[in-house]
């Protein structure tokens, strides 16, 4: 039976478990895991708040987005993580 990697990510990301503990949690290999999110290739917000918002980028690393965050940044942050092969 093929698993609906979509429908995996929103559950993991509304159960307020890290990736490892959802994996853990549900018997998911934590690589598959990982490899599907990255082969999806797109940012997954994982929280989201009135003051900031944290972002998993495609190397699996976190950004934390508040309102003081300058864009610049952010820019360099986003076109670095662009560049990284998976």
């Amino acid at each position: 039976m093929k698993r609906d990697w979509e429908k995996t990510f929103n559950d993991q990301e509304s159960s307020g478990l890290t990736r490892a503990e959802y994996c853990r949690k549900h018997n998911i290999q934590y690589d598959h895991f990982q490899y599907h999110i990255k082969r999806r290739g797109r940012f997954l917000p994982v929280l989201r708040t009135e003051q900031s918002l944290e972002i998993i980028l495609k190397s699996g690393a976190k950004l934390l987005v508040t309102g003081s965050t300058e864009l610049s940044l952010i820019k360099k942050v986003l076109e670095a993580d662009a560049e990284v092969r998976l």
